[in-house]
Order: structure tokens, then sequence, then C-alpha cells
């Protein structure tokens, strides 16, 4: 009965590991789009999920010599469950600077949102974010 919890603990352990279950997801750089003073930039940026986590669109606004960091999440735009929309992931946030304090997100309408700030603001400056479906 010992050998058996021991057996039945390593086999769980190794699936759990096998799994990645605990592994950090990780950042793609999608693109960068600078406001029209190019002191500021909104990231966009794939997050990679694991095994419990689904891949996420992700935006946020920095200056603009920001570095994306893999720990980084979404400041201002997440959206999930992009497997089920059918175009490229490089497209789905689209991004327009229409002034340097004022952007625009041009997403799909069927996208799942969790996050969209209508205002950012950092030591850089002020942002207002507008929303607009590309369908």
């Amino acid at each position: 009965m010992k050998y058996l919890k021991k057996t039945y603990g390593i086999v769980i352990l190794v699936l759990v590991v096998s799994c990645q279950i605990f592994d950090k997801s990780e950042n793609r750089l999608i693109k960068e789009y600078y406001n029209p003073k190019s002191n500021m930039k909104v990231i966009v940026f794939e997050k990679i999920g694991n095994a419990t986590v689904n891949n996420s669109i992700q935006a946020s606004i920095h200056g603009y010599d920001y570095e994306l960091k893999n720990e980084d999440i979404g400041n201002v735009f997440v959206a999930d469950k992009i497997e089920e929309i059918s175009q490229s992931v490089d497209s789905i946030l689209m991004v327009n600077w229409i002034e340097n304090e004022t952007v625009e997100f041009i997403h799909p309408k069927n996208i799942w949102t969790f996050k969209t700030e209508k205002r950012f603001e950092n030591n850089v400056g002020k942002v207002r974010i507008e929303y607009k479906s590309n369908e």
C-alpha cells in the first residue's frame, strides 16, 4: 500500500509537470503604433497561453522607448477567445492615432473583451481611447 501511494504521487507529479500548467506565459509583439508627436506608443501583443489559459490579444500604452516584457499585461485592452476569430492574429486589433491624445482601436464585433479602458494616464501624458467594430 505504501508503494502504491508513492507510485500514484509520482504519476500525478509527472502529469502536472508534463502539462506545463504552471508555465509563465510569453508575449509576442505584434506591432507598435506611435502617436503623431512620437512621445507615446500603443503596443499590441499576443499573450501566449498555456494548458489552463487561452491566447489573448492585449494592448498597452507606454512612453516611446518602452520595451515589452514577458510579464507585461495589457493596461488598456485585453481580448480572449481569439482562436474563434477567422482573421489573422496580427490583424485582430488595429490602432489609429487620431491626434496626440486620442487613439482609436478597431476590432471584430464578436471578440470577447475583458478590458476596454476609455482613458489612460501615465507620466508621459493622458490618452482618450475610442473603440470601433470593423464588422
